[in-house]
């Protein structure tokens, strides 16, 4: 089967949301902070310690805290799942900040001025998409699994060959688009679901796209008496998977100018999925900025105010039940800086689009504590 051919490369879509909050001002703020740990948190960690020590002395390559420990022994939250095949990445789940407040706003606002000048990004478009990545709130999520990096037209082609995935609309023998290592795009939602159907997975939820590419949220165990944390892990919410700052070179995007792409990058159209290693997330998976939109699985709904989320906190949120269309994370080669943050969701009026791929994500299996 053939693809269809394509002479001309769609233009930057400005599609956003309806309504259009008159001020970036109102978001309830999250705040986060150490909280006491129960005797279990604390046990565990120390039991962390003294078998990481342990591990060393010995000369194992591998560790286990769980190692030995009944499941009555665990403290709440802590999985034991299964390791990660290594094309994915386990990502342990727990408690982040999803969405924006209006400070992450004012940033993504800031840095559109920055980039593309004050006249452009005071347009209601822009400012309609910044609104709608409010508001912050917490969301508790289970363990999962992420492809390390998008789905590549090599790796849906196999699909297709099997008779189980439609092919794509990518224009044939288009080196822009029509490479095996470049992410596949010219999919629609149906076709990426299908897709991770079929490896035995399915498209990531926008809160675990979100989670994914701010990195882990942890708390310190402190033992008594102790000055300083027993295990310290610095809490990352980061604006951009790489971390707090904007950096031209580390994602694929593009400006908001009459021609939208932009080599400043070292690339003008689509990159290899395995490209900007620089600008992995914090747990190692690529593209969470910039080359291709990902779809997810939740619908693109927002209120009278033009806000996407309930401020009450969530547990494994699945978004709207319905919808007229869906999320699409991670901006792209086409999108510029202020729209590959970690917050940043657009969605787009037609069934797909040259610069909108996918990654899948996968249920993971616990296993017994201690095995």
């Amino acid at each position: 089967m053939r693809r269809r051919n394509a002479s001309a490369m769609p233009a930057l879509s400005a599609a956003g949301p309806t309504h259009v909050q008159s001020t970036l001002t109102g978001d309830p703020r999250l705040r986060l902070g150490l909280t006491a740990r129960s005797t279990a948190a604390l046990r565990f960690a120390l039991l962390c310690f003294v078998s990481l020590l342990s591990t060393h002395a010995r000369g194992r390559t591998t560790f286990d805290p769980t190692r030995g420990l009944s499941s009555s022994e665990l403290p709440s939250g802590i999985h034991v799942v299964e390791a990660a095949p290594p094309d994915r990445i386990l990502i342990a789940g727990g408690t982040f900040r999803m969405g924006a407040t209006n400070d992450d706003m004012m940033d993504g606002f800031a840095l559109c001025k920055e980039q593309v000048g004050h006249a452009t990004c005071d347009n209601n478009t822009v400012k309609a998409h910044l609104v709608a990545e409010g508001v912050s709130h917490r969301v508790d999520l289970s363990p999962y699994l992420l492809d390390r990096t998008e789905v590549s037209l090599g790796n849906y082609a196999r699909c297709v060959a099997v008779g189980v995935c439609s092919t794509s609309g990518t224009p044939i023998d288009d080196r822009r688009f029509d490479r095996p290592e470049l992410p596949v795009t010219f999919v629609t939602w149906d076709q990426a679901s299908t897709y991770c159907a079929w490896k035995k997975g399915r498209l990531p939820t926008e809160a675990e796209w979100e989670r994914a590419a701010k990195g882990p949220s942890r708390v310190y165990f402190k033992a008594p008496g102790a000055s300083e944390p027993l295990v310290k892990v610095d809490a990352r919410e980061l604006p951009f998977p790489w971390g707090t700052l904007w950096n031209n070179k580390l994602a694929n995007h593009g400006t908001l100018e009459s021609e939208p792409t932009d080599d400043s990058d070292g690339e003008r159209y689509l990159a290899p999925v395995e490209a900007y290693a620089a600008s992995k997330s914090p747990e190692g998976i690529l593209q969470l900025a910039g080359n291709a939109g990902e779809w997810v699985s939740d619908f693109f709904e927002v209120d009278e105010r033009g806000i996407s989320y309930p401020s009450q906190n969530a547990v494994n949120p699945k978004g709207p039940a319905r919808g007229a269309y869906h999320v699409i994370r991670g901006g792209s080669f086409l999108k510029p800086s202020f729209w590959v943050r970690t917050t940043a969701r657009t969605r787009i009026v037609s069934p797909r689009d040259v610069d909108v791929g996918f990654r899948c994500a996968y249920d993971v299996r616990e296993r017994s504590p201690g095995r």
